[in-house]
């Protein structure tokens, strides 16, 4: 169509031009659905590309964490991880100094 609304994409593009994390499209349900292809450049990879309607409203679905209990790395490292994608979040926690 003229939009290129149903025109095949690979990951790299979605991600790059959506701003869509390898979670995002592999792990977040529904699954995306790829067509599978054989690579030109290397015969022993497959080809996978998505339509870009679906990627586009994978994008426009903000994806919100919803993390888990912290856990205490080392000296003020924190992670957290989120529970619906398995994203990691490692921070720092700084020290509140309080004058008299």
């Amino acid at each position: 169509d003229a939009d290129d609304k149903h025109k095949l994409i690979t990951k790299t593009e979605a991600k790059q031009e959506y701003l869509l994390k390898d979670c995002d499209l592999e792990k977040r349900e529904p699954a995306l659905r790829f067509i599978v292809k054989k690579n030109p450049r290397h015969s022993q990879w497959e080809l996978r590309r998505a339509v870009r309607s679906s990627v586009w409203k994978r994008e426009a679905a903000v994806h919100q964490h919803e993390y888990g209990p912290e856990e205490n790395l080392e000296d003020d490292m924190y992670r957290k991880t989120c529970t619906l994608c398995g994203h990691e979040l490692t921070y720092e926690k700084m020290a509140v100094m309080v004058q008299n």
